[in-house]
């Protein structure tokens, strides 16, 4: 490369050498004067146009001048100064790519990242996983675990299916019922839940029909004045119910206790909904109601309102003999139980335990599934109670015992 362009520029500057020399000779052959002008005028323009030739020419001859030093320069300073001491020699093993390399470096990285992740969720997720958590977090004993089942004629499955593995644990829940109340028995047991959805009516349901079956006279009172559903599950009027007991005096309170389709099991619906249920189930007269219902009954389920939702429970919780708690693991959160549990020994409430609804089981480990109960949040307007249960040949109990008086 450096070569051709030398021989190049060598050429260059011998042609404008040569054009030089050749002005030149033009120039001396004009006659001048001393003092260097043409003598003849008509070679005065002449002499002028051969000057600017030669002007632009030497002009031309010190570019290409400057270019081939430049040109040298680099050659010289281009030239290397290294010398081979050895040739070069391919290496017969591939440096990439490297499969078992890659492989196990891409184990690894997913192995980590999985890791994260797991833990990440782990971290952040705030629902109940394991039951043993509710006893070492809280001190709280857990009463049962009822496991997930599927939908049925009617929500007693313990009627339906009595033999299903979910009737087994709500017998398991009544044994453990009994073992609580060894010191004093239980007449009067308050089951509610911290939020909606958690399934606490099924359960008060299930499990007054399991203790019926020990020949004990039972009782359920729907005291969720704001969204009761105690008169669908066991398919009866509620026209008639607990609100009744203080809006009319006893003589006319006809009905008020139901007996059900199962022996031994008696119903108190809620009758028409209140403005004021909190006010209702924290007075005296509903202290009067429960007190009358207990020498005639053993024991007495009262299914109330969700904790967190509304004040109901927590007002008639340190009237009764003990509280049981209902949770769905899948959906209550830690916080929510945590502050349930705090409450109920705010008021001094006996907490019996905590029942997990809703469990599936698996191979000894808990899973849990997103059926639920409620559909729609308290407070918001609530269902019409009046005639929502179809008027079946339910025979209907009245207190032998004088009538209530304000």
């Amino acid at each position: 490369r450096y070569i051709d362009l030398r021989t190049n520029l060598e050429t260059e500057l011998a042609n404008t050498d040569k054009q030089i020399s050749s002005i030149n000779a033009r120039l001396a052959a004009i006659p001048t004067d001393t003092a260097g002008n043409a003598i003849n005028p008509n070679d005065v323009a002449t002499r002028a146009q051969l000057e600017t030739s030669l002007s632009q020419y030497e002009q031309a001859r010190s570019y290409l001048v400057s270019d081939y030093q430049q040109l040298m320069l680099s050659e010289v300073l281009s030239t290397s100064t290294v010398v081979q001491k050895d040739p070069a020699v391919a290496n017969p093993l591939p440096i990439q790519p490297q499969p078992m390399r890659s492989a196990l470096l891409a184990a690894v990285v997913g192995f980590m990242i999985a890791a994260g992740v797991i833990f990440l969720i782990t971290f952040l997720e705030d629902t109940i996983r394991d039951p043993e958590e509710v006893t070492r977090k809280w001190g709280v004993p857990v009463l049962g675990v009822i496991s997930r089942y599927g939908s049925t004629a009617t929500p007693i499955i313990t009627v339906s299916q009595p033999r299903a593995p979910v009737s087994e644990s709500f017998r398991s829940l009544r044994t453990n019922l009994q073992f609580a109340s060894v010191a004093a028995p239980l007449k009067t047991i308050l089951v509610t839940s911290p939020s909606p959805e958690d399934g606490k009516t099924s359960v008060v349901a299930n499990l007054a029909n399991v203790v019926s079956q020990n020949n004990r006279k039972v009782l359920v009172i729907d005291g969720d004045l704001r969204k009761p559903r105690i008169h669908k599950i066991f398919q009866l009027p509620n026209r008639i119910g607990l609100t009744d007991y203080f809006l009319h005096a006893q003589e006319r309170l006809n009905g008020v206790i139901k007996k059900t389709e199962i022996k031994s099991l008696f119903v108190i619906t809620s009758g028409n909904l209140p403005p004021n249920p909190s006010e209702l189930l924290g007075s005296e007269r509903m202290q009067e109601v429960v007190e009358t219902l207990s020498s005639h009954f053993d024991p007495i389920f009262i299914d109330t309102p969700p904790l967190l939702a509304v004040t109901d429970a927590l007002v008639l919780a340190p009237r009764v003999d003990g509280v049981i708690l209902v949770i769905d693991p899948a959906k209550t959160k830690r916080a929510a139980l945590q502050h349930s549990i705090e409450q109920l020994k705010q008021v001094n409430a006996n907490l019996l335990g905590v029942v997990l609804n809703n469990v599936k089981i698996s191979r000894s480990h808990y899973y849990y599934n997103r059926d639920y109960y409620y559909g729609k949040p308290y407070g918001k307007a609530a269902e019409e109670s009046g005639g929502s249960g179809a008027d079946t040949d339910t025979t209907e109990l009245e207190l032998q015992k004088p009538a209530l008086r304000d």
